[in-house]
């Protein structure tokens, strides 16, 4: 899976958010659910934005040696962003600066912003 957490700059986490205990318990949940992927990865994203207190949370996950955009949530609706989300496709991990190396290391893959990639 690929994170794009997309405004680092974002308003600061509350002190209640940056308790791991129950954000881990709600990912194992959501890991261990009947739901469907996307629901999954929904759930995810999710927790990521109430962990990380940034403003927009895209997951992409790796297809072949592309990675495909499936979910984007956020704090406030953006009908802009979504639509350039869904209209994006497929990104060749070769294009992504150091991408190969993050995903051998586990680590989430960084990839612009769509806010500031016109």
């Amino acid at each position: 899976m690929v994170a794009n957490l997309a405004d680092a700059r974002a308003r600061s986490a509350p002190p209640e958010a940056l308790s791991t205990e129950p954000l881990l318990e709600r990912v194992a949940l959501a890991l261990n659910s009947t739901l469907e992927l996307r629901e999954v990865l929904r759930v995810l994203a999710e927790i990521t934005l109430q962990a990380t207190g940034a403003a927009r949370c895209g997951l992409f996950l790796l297809e072949d040696r592309n990675i495909e955009p499936v979910v984007a949530i956020g704090t406030v609706p953006d009908e802009d962003l979504w639509a350039e989300f869904r209209s994006m496709g497929s990104v060749p991990v070769d294009v992504i600066p150091m991408a190969w190396e993050h995903l051998l290391r586990g680590r989430a893959v960084p990839l612009a912003d769509a806010a500031s990639s016109a």
